[in-house]
C-alpha cells in the first residue's frame, strides 16, 4: 500500500506540473500528501497551501515586468501622500563669481494621494479534500499577472487622459500652452501628425528644441517611440529598416537615417487610440510620469477558522493588495502625436 501511495503521488504531481507550468519543487511533500484521495483539512494542512500559493505567486510576478514603467520615475512613499515641487528653473551650471546662486524648488505642488488596490480569489474546502488544489495554480499565476501589470494600467490611463488633466505647470499635461517663464511657451503636442518618418523627425526637433525659463537648452535625448499595436508596423519599419525603397518614379534606395534611433514599446491597451503615439526621454532622472508605492504588492490569505468566509462559505480567501499611485512628471520628457483632434 506504501508503495501505491508513493506511486499515486508522484504521478499527481508530475500531471499538475505539466498542467500549469510549476516545477515540482515548488510543491512541498506535505501539500503533496494533501493530492493522495482525501486531504484532511486542519492548519497544517492549510499553512503548506499558503506557502505554495505564495511561492508561486511571487515567481510569477518576478518574472514580469511591463514595458511601459520604463515611462515612470520609482518612488517609494511614506505617507498618505506625497507632494512634488518641481524645479522649475533647470539652468546650466555658473561660473561660481561672489555667492552661490541658490535656486528654490517651484512655488506650485504637486500631490499625489495613495490608494488602494487589491483582487481576490476563493478556494472551496471541498477543492482541498477532493485533490483539485492543481486548479488554482494558474489562477495564482493569473493574480500574479494583474498584481504586476496593474501599475502600467495607470500609465495607460494617464497617457490617455493627459489632454484633459493638468499637470504641475497648470497647464493640461500634453499642452501646446505650456508656460515657460521669460521664454513664453511650449508644447509637447503634435496634431494632424500621424506615425511616418517625417512626423517621427518633427517630434525629434519639437523635443531637443526645449529650453529652460532662462534659453539655456534642455538637451533632451529622445530615445522610445511607443505605440498601439496598429502602429507597431510603421514603427518597426521607422526603427528597424536599414534602408527606405524609393518610390516607382525615382526607384533605388538610401539609408534609413533614423536606424536605430530609439527604444520601441509596443502597449496592446493603447488599442483603444489607434492614431496616437508617442516619443519620450528616458534616459535622465526624472521621468514622464510617477509611480510611488506606499505598501508593495503582496499575497495575504483568509483561512482561519473563525474566519467570517470560512465559518459562513466553507472557502478561504487569498488576495493580493498593494497602496501606491500614479501621477504625471515631466511634460518636457514626452510628446504626444496623433493623427488628428
Amino acid at each position: 500500500m506504501f508503495h501505491m501511495l508513493t506511486i499515486v503521488t508522484i504521478f499527481t504531481v508530475a500531471v499538475l506540473s505539466s498542467l500549469s507550468g510549476v516545477t515540482p519543487v515548488l510543491l512541498s511533500s506535505h501539500l503533496q500528501d494533501l493530492m493522495i484521495a482525501g486531504a484532511v483539512v486542519n492548519q497544517a494542512t492549510l499553512q503548506t497551501l499558503n506557502r505554495s500559493f505564495k511561492a508561486v505567486f511571487e515567481k510569477a510576478f518576478e518574472s514580469m515586468e511591463p514595458a511601459i514603467m520604463a515611462l515612470s520615475m520609482q518612488v517609494t512613499s511614506t505617507s498618505y501622500m506625497e507632494e512634488y515641487g518641481w524645479l522649475k528653473a533647470m539652468t546650466e551650471l555658473r561660473e561660481w563669481i561672489g555667492d552661490r546662486h541658490v535656486e528654490q524648488l517651484a512655488v506650485e505642488g504637486y500631490t499625489l494621494r495613495n490608494k488602494k488596490f487589491e483582487k481576490t480569489i476563493a478556494v472551496s474546502r471541498e477543492d482541498i479534500e477532493d485533490d483539485r488544489i492543481g486548479m488554482y495554480e494558474p489562477r495564482v499565476r493569473m493574480l500574479a499577472a494583474l498584481a504586476r501589470r496593474h501599475p502600467g494600467g495607470l500609465l495607460i490611463s494617464l497617457l490617455q487622459d493627459g489632454e484633459t488633466t493638468p499637470c504641475y505647470d497648470g497647464a493640461e499635461f500634453f499642452d501646446t500652452q505650456h508656460p515657460n517663464g521669460d521664454q513664453g511657451v511650449f508644447s509637447n503636442l503634435l496634431d494632424n501628425s500621424p506615425l511616418s518618418a517625417t512626423n517621427y523627425e518633427s517630434a525629434r526637433e519639437l523635443m531637443m528644441s526645449y529650453v529652460t525659463e532662462s534659453g539655456d537648452s534642455l538637451g533632451l535625448p529622445p530615445d522610445t517611440l511607443v505605440v498601439p499595436p496598429q502602429l507597431e508596423k510603421e514603427a518597426r519599419e521607422i526603427l528597424n529598416s536599414t534602408a527606405i525603397i524609393g518610390d516607382g518614379t525615382a526607384g533605388g534606395s538610401k539609408s534609413n537615417v533614423w536606424h536605430g534611433s530609439a527604444d520601441l514599446i509596443v502597449e496592446p491597451r493603447l488599442s483603444n487610440k489607434a492614431g496616437e503615439w508617442y516619443l519620450a526621454s528616458l534616459k535622465m532622472p526624472f521621468k514622464p510620469f510617477i509611480f510611488q508605492t506606499r505598501r508593495a504588492v503582496e499575497l495575504k490569505a483568509m483561512d482561519n477558522p473563525d474566519d467570517p468566509n470560512v465559518f459562513f462559505k466553507d472557502e478561504y480567501l487569498y488576495g493580493v493588495d498593494y497602496r501606491g499611485a500614479a501621477g504625471y512628471g515631466l511634460p518636457h520628457l514626452i510628446v504626444k502625436a496623433r493623427a488628428s483632434a
